[in-house]
């Protein structure tokens, strides 16, 4: 389950570089530059991302825009998704002490205890919740699955 952690970071930083490369960059000539200086920074300081994932830095062959589905994915995406090692984004409405959305990564499933087990960054632990309700608690905070992002190349 690392791989999918790992993975998800790349993609956030990815993601990150593309607002950033629009920001400051006019020209292809620099955005390949800048490319190139992420590219390098990768291959020197994470070693355990595997061949397969490497492509992952060139902005050519990264899916940058994947499936925003407004709502709860079904069963048969999720195990589509997470069975291919691809993690599942998903905001989170807040109903507790603090309005708002949250996000959260679902990162695996068991449809023998009907749970997925998901990541909440807040904490270094991860968490089931049942496949039935959509939600978890946290103290007085009650969050609710409301949005998905998937299909992450």
């Amino acid at each position: 389950m690392n791989k999918l952690l790992i993975y998800l970071t790349i993609l956030f930083l990815v993601f990150s570089l593309c607002d950033v490369v629009e920001a400051i960059t006019s020209t292809e000539e620099d955005v390949l530059c800048v490319s190139k200086k992420v590219e390098d920074f990768f291959n020197r300081n994470i070693h355990l991302i595997e061949p397969s994932v490497g492509n992952l830095l060139d902005l050519n062959t990264v899916n940058i825009y994947p499936t925003d589905y407004d709502g709860i994915l079904p069963e048969q995406i999720v195990s589509y998704e997470i069975s291919n090692d691809r993690p599942i984004y998903m905001g989170m409405k807040n109903y507790g002490d603090r309005d708002g959305w949250h996000a959260f990564v679902l990162r695996g499933y068991n449809f023998a205890t009907n749970t997925y087990s998901i990541w909440n960054p807040w904490y270094r632990e991860y968490a089931e919740i049942s496949i039935y309700s959509k939600s978890i608690s946290y103290g007085n905070d009650i969050y609710i699955w409301g949005d998905s992002i998937y299909e992450w190349r």
